[in-house]
């Protein structure tokens, strides 16, 4: 092993911040599952002979929001604008937040200046700070307006649905 460098180690494995952290990017995971779990079932509930909650029940948002898109888009002509606007909106909504998402699932939680912040591997193995310093407070906000968004798709799917346009 000589010449080897040892890794740093500096995870949030027993240091006493860990459980907080660990307990903040749960929250952002659940919470975008279930935005995703909001969309297939609005998906499912106006398409129900496309069977999308078997087809999709293990897909992302990626399979998800398209879906459920087409489906509104395909009855657009018997759905006010505004409501059809606000529809597509809240999806767009939900498809933006994939990327934040997967910075909190993904990213690497290392210690920096004295504080837990989030990096992003490199291609070449080394890491770098990804958009400045991510921390726990990014992290609540991420989660809340995850659940935010939720709303906002649930709101205005449910309007959709009082238009009996399916």
């Amino acid at each position: 092993m000589s010449g080897m460098k040892l890794p740093s180690l500096q995870t949030v494995t027993g240091h006493p911040d860990g459980p907080p952290w660990q307990a903040a990017i749960g929250r952002v995971v659940v919470n975008f599952g279930t935005l995703e779990r909001v969309l297939l079932t609005w998906a499912d509930t106006f398409a129900p002979d496309m069977k999308l909650m078997q087809k999709h029940h293990k897909s992302g948002m990626k399979q998800i929001a398209p879906a459920l898109r087409r489906i509104i888009e395909s009855k657009s002509s018997r759905i006010r604008k505004a409501v059809f606007d606000e529809a597509m909106a809240a999806i767009a909504e939900a498809i933006s937040l994939t990327a934040e998402r997967n910075d909190a699932a993904h990213g690497w939680l290392e210690i920096a200046d004295g504080h837990f912040r989030f990096f992003q591997p490199m291609t070449d193995g080394r890491t770098k700070l990804v958009h400045g310093a991510r921390d726990i407070d990014w992290l609540t906000g991420v989660a809340k307006h995850i659940r935010e968004a939720t709303t906002r798709c649930n709101v205005a799917m449910e309007v959709i649905a009082k238009l009996h346009v399916f």
